[in-house]
């Protein structure tokens, strides 16, 4: 009862909500005329996604699984409202980037890549917040494996991936967003986003400001990129300790059986999926855990073999410029944007 009570409290806060874009007044092409007040309907902007983003989270782990096959409304109206504070976010940042010039502003290789940048390698970046899993990720697909949990990245670390051609593929793992002296207004600048062949974008249960800011720029320079979500064991775990309870409630304390069990595993990553292809605006999410008991499990295996075949295709089509390459094979191998 507590669990649905909680539900429903969250329910009658989303369905008070607004249309955002008109709180702030940035509705149909109107155009800011000072800086500074681009830079004050941003941080009312970011201010109102920050708070629905954190509603979004809340309704998503109080309803769970079995709630939201009951009561849908109660999580699709918490993503409307993320969605509609995202929308109007993005709309005053891409106004101030037009009143300060940004986005004319090509940066420069970063030291640490030019290197690599000058031999011609394949660079690919792995970027996501702090204790996303970037760093198990690597170590995992490159077998780098280690007893206790890698510690917290802080400065770039490269990574040489062994290819079959003369060119060179090297990965980077990245500071986590926002860290200490890699703010979030200049993280990309910094790192030099912009550059990498491809980026990895974790993420978990949680979405950041920093995230949307980093796929913006990652769409802005046509960047290739794909979205991985880490963790999903966490969430599946959750769901079935909420569902157990259900059970013992009527008494029935072998009633999570593996078709329940699977029935959950399955709800739980579609939704995440979902929401994040729309949130996001991608076409693909590979859902993952980097634990070693559950590598088998969700997306990790598809997303290694593709993520392999991507670099082999790209270092071969470097190598060999000249060399044809089949369309079918070629979209099956790439990893999508």
């Amino acid at each position: 009862m507590t669990r649905l009570a909680a539900s429903f409290g969250l329910a009658s806060w989303v369905f008070t909500g607004g249309n955002p874009g008109s709180l702030l007044g940035l509705s149909g092409g109107r155009s800011l005329a000072r800086p500074d007040m681009a830079e004050k309907e941003v941080q009312a902007a970011r201010q109102m996604f920050l708070r629905a983003a954190e509603n979004y989270s809340d309704a998503r782990e109080s309803t769970g699984v079995l709630l939201n096959r009951m009561a849908p409304e109660i999580v699709q109206s918490a993503r409307q409202r993320l969605e509609g504070a995202l929308k109007t976010f993005q709309d005053a940042r891409r106004e101030l980037q037009l009143v300060s010039e940004e986005q004319t502003r090509a940066y420069l290789v970063p030291e640490y890549l030019r290197t690599a940048k000058e031999k011609g390698a394949f660079i690919i970046a792995v970027v996501g917040n702090q204790s996303v899993g970037k760093s198990s990720f690597l170590r995992a697909f490159l077998d780098f494996e280690q007893p206790t949990d890698p510690p917290t990245t802080t400065a770039p670390v490269p990574y040489v991936y062994p290819t079959q051609s003369d060119l060179p593929c090297m990965f980077w793992d990245l500071p986590p967003l926002g860290a200490a002296g890699y703010p979030a207004e200049t993280y990309m600048r910094l790192l030099g986003m912009r550059h990498f062949g491809l980026v990895v974008v974790m993420t978990d249960s949680k979405i950041s400001e920093a995230e949307l800011l980093l796929l913006d720029e990652l769409k802005h320079w046509k960047v290739p990129y794909v979205v991985v979500r880490n963790k999903l064991d966490v969430d599946i775990e959750r769901e079935f300790m909420a569902e157990q309870l259900v059970w013992d409630a009527r008494g029935l304390k072998d009633g999570l059986d593996d078709s329940v069990r699977a029935e959950i595993l399955c709800d739980t990553m579609t939704s995440v999926k979902e929401d994040l292809c729309c949130l996001y605006d991608v076409e693909r999410v590979y859902c993952i855990s980097t634990r070693r008991g559950y590598r088998k499990l969700f997306d990790y295996a598809e997303l290694d073999a593709d993520l392999r075949k991507t670099i082999q295709m790209r270092c071969d089509a470097e190598n060999a410029p000249s060399k044809q390459i089949d369309s079918k094979q070629a979209a099956a191998a790439v990893l999508p944007p």
